[in-house]
């Protein structure tokens, strides 16, 4: 039985009970997330870095520090997230950072599916199906890596600013909240989580506008908690490398090829790591759906988001894919929200678009197939291979 027909030449989705939805999508992360978590694989690049940190992480001196060198980074909460899970259940030390590391995913997909459930709660699903299911999240979200917790903070000091200063009016409250859920998304991402946060209001207008909200209370306590978080910081370095604030950031190197290699490369990433999600997350940002947005403050607010922190990310130096984390809350959410609207306008050229994909599917699942079963003599006859193919007896 399909789960699609069309009405008077429109595309239509049967119901599905949220139940249903949630047990396919909890089965679903299960297949994509558990195995690599019990797999053993050996340390990824920075993955070796971050478990010398979270093994010699003290909470009577929570200063990161590698083989007892202090860290320029500062990125603290997630090895100590790390070395407690490591403490509680003793697992080893690589697979307790991919468990943080997959938990803030989570997180995430779940605040996703909240903020975008005000609309239905298929709007949640997709949300948190965006979030947890791209090509992104199975395979950077199973790495050790801080990207996941700063992501989630970040989300959520961009969540509650818009909950409680532009909906429920009360700014100070909107300050205050922000400032010291993106204190946390500091301490584990470091200062472009400030730049993330802060940049986009350069481009908020009206019914957004901030100009005039500066003035109030919570603003001030705003600063001064952002200003405690960063100059503890870079005081804590100063003090224990003996060295003057900002010293290691000064002397950073930096390529203008591998800076331009990164810029072009970004928009193709971008494309790549969404999918296969990559065919609907433009609906948010088409005018026609735009006019008939069930909630457009909100739509507009997550459009300015994603559209803002995009340029930064593409415009800063030193491109890692992982930072796609911050688009994906944002992204996920609009999404979510104006799925239902877009597919009934573009869903049948969506599903025609798709049937390539349902017929190539067959050639993948049997290329695969062929690569890890067949005979390595009869590999050998179709393709030349340099590496050896021992991987599949480990």
């Amino acid at each position: 039985m399909p789960f699609y027909r069309k009405i008077s030449g429109l595309y239509h989705e049967f119901a599905t009970p949220f139940w249903w939805c949630a047990a396919i999508l909890v089965i679903a992360c299960s297949v994509l997330y558990l195995p690599w978590l019990g797999s053993g694989r050996e340390l990824f690049r920075d993955e070796s870095l971050y478990a010398v940190i979270s093994q010699e992480f003290s909470c009577a001196t929570p200063v990161p520090t590698a083989h007892h060198v202090q860290q320029v980074s500062g990125e603290i909460i997630f090895p100590a997230l790390a070395a407690f899970v490591h403490n509680i259940t003793g697992m080893a030390m690589e697979n307790a950072l991919r468990t943080v590391s997959l938990i803030m995913m989570i997180l995430s997909a779940v605040l996703c599916g909240v903020c975008a459930s005000g609309r239905s709660y298929k709007a949640g699903i997709v949300a948190a199906s965006i979030y947890l299911t791209s090509i992104l999240a199975t395979e950077k979200g199973v790495e050790g890596y801080p990207t996941t917790t700063s992501a989630f903070f970040l989300l959520c000091a961009q969540m509650a600013f818009f909950y409680y200063g532009i909906r429920k009016a009360n700014w100070s409250m909107a300050w205050i909240f922000s400032s010291l859920l993106i204190s946390l998304a500091f301490f584990s991402g470091g200062i472009k989580m400030m730049l993330l946060f802060i940049f986009p209001m350069l481009f908020f207008r009206r019914p957004l506008s901030v100009k005039s909200k500066f003035r109030t209370p919570g603003f001030i306590i705003a600063v001064l908690i952002a200003s405690v978080a960063v100059a503890g910081q870079l005081l804590q370095f100063s003090i224990a490398t003996g060295k003057p604030p900002l010293t290691e950031l000064l002397n950073t190197t930096f390529s203008a090829s591998d800076y331009l290699q990164g810029f072009l490369y970004f928009p193709v990433a971008l494309l790549v790591r969404f999918m296969p999600w990559t065919v609907i997350i433009w609906l948010p940002f088409c005018v026609a759906l735009q006019a008939i947005s069930p909630s457009p403050v909100y739509s507009r607010y997550l459009r300015t988001l994603t559209l803002s922190m995009l340029l930064l990310l593409w415009l800063l130096p030193n491109h890692d894919s992982r930072e796609l984390f911050y688009l994906a809350g944002p992204l996920a959410i609009q999404t979510g929200m104006i799925y239902e609207l877009g597919m009934r306008r573009y869903g049948n050229r969506i599903r025609r678009f798709l049937v390539l994909g349902e017929l190539l599917l067959p050639v993948t699942i049997a290329a695969f197939a062929v690569t890890v079963f067949a005979p390595e003599k009869f590999i050998h006859r179709i393709i030349s291979i340099t590496n050896s193919l021992a991987f599949r007896n480990a």
